[in-house]
């Protein structure tokens, strides 16, 4: 099952691509591993709209979601601003107390995913988030 959603730059959309989403997983995963979801998929969707459109309401956002060889498999496309370098990995983080409130988005989106990867094909950002590595029943 494929699914395409495009939604306006508004924070309060992001609901419904998050929705989406967890429709197509199946009820026997873990209920931990939804929640890793939710949160990193919010915290992907929130900084495109906040730093990619500036929080301007009247951009877009692309959102595909499908099941392939036994993986959830999400593509986030916009046009907003690149995204900045990636964050420093979990080992490379000695003190969480001299961490700054902010600039911890990245870190955790990648602690909520199998997988993530970020590219520009065509003046558009790509992400691309895989759930889990091992396959879905």
């Amino acid at each position: 099952m494929d699914v395409h959603l495009r939604i306006p730059s508004r924070f309060s959309d992001v609901a419904a691509i998050v929705h989406e989403t967890r429709r197509l997983m199946p009820g026997q995963i873990p209920q931990d591993e939804v929640a890793r979801m939710e949160i990193g998929l919010h915290e992907v969707l929130n900084n495109i709209i906040e730093h990619g459109y500036g929080g301007k309401p009247d951009q877009i956002i692309d959102f595909w979601a499908c099941r392939r060889r036994g993986r959830l498999m999400l593509l986030i496309e916009d046009s907003g601003l690149p995204h900045p370098a990636p964050s420093p990995q979990p080992e490379e983080i000695v003190d969480i107390e001299q961490m700054s409130e902010r600039g911890r988005g990245l870190w955790l989106i990648q602690q909520c995913f199998a997988s993530v990867r970020y590219r520009v094909r065509k003046n558009r950002n790509q992400t691309i988030l895989i759930l889990r590595e091992g396959p879905y029943p």
